[in-house]
Parts: C-alpha cells; sequence; structure tokens
C-alpha cells in the first residue's frame, strides 16, 4: 500500500471560494479540545463611506456539532491554508419567516 501525499494546495482566488475552507482553532479551549472554524459565508459591503470585508464562520466541535458563531476580517485568513474542505454550503437555502 502506498499512500499519495498531494502537495499542491488549491489555495482560494476570491473570497467566495473559501465558503466550506476548515481551519483549526488557534489558542484556548477550542484548540485544546480540536475544534475548527468552517467559512460559512464571504461578505462585501458598503456602508455609506464605509467598506468591510469577511467571513462568517461556526465553530464546530471534535463531535461535528456547531459550538459557537464568529465574523473575521477579510485578512484574518490570508496566510492560512486550510485542513479540510466543506461541500454543499453553496447549496443550503435557509427561509426566514416572520413569527
Amino acid at each position: 500500500m502506498k499512500i499519495d501525499i498531494q502537495t499542491e494546495i488549491p489555495l482560494a482566488g476570491c473570497p467566495a471560494e473559501m465558503v466550506g475552507n476548515v481551519y483549526p482553532v488557534r489558542g484556548g479551549f477550542g484548540a485544546r479540545n480540536g475544534h475548527v472554524h468552517v467559512i460559512i459565508s464571504a461578505y462585501d459591503k458598503v456602508h455609506g463611506c464605509c467598506r468591510y470585508s469577511g467571513y462568517c464562520t461556526v465553530t464546530v466541535d471534535s463531535d461535528g456539532d456547531i459550538v459557537g458563531a464568529n465574523n473575521y476580517a477579510q485578512h484574518y485568513f490570508d496566510n492560512k491554508i486550510p485542513m479540510a474542505k466543506v461541500d454543499g454550503l453553496h447549496d443550503v437555502h435557509l427561509v426566514m419567516r416572520s413569527l
């Protein structure tokens, strides 16, 4: 048996391509317990004269349960290499309705 170790890492060309990327949590309780960040959306907004862009993530524990959510500025993930990819996030369609 031989394991094919692929050294070419397909880095995202634009923020939208980063949706689904998985990164380890750095530091604290999450790092000690194997939590990861999953990018679930990328945004680029202009409000008045201010532009802000970044990513929304969910934090997932080692059992696969969502245990948190965060927003990060776009530059936060610039020099980080993803450890995995979650497929199917672009197909998720949620519906918000009034109560």
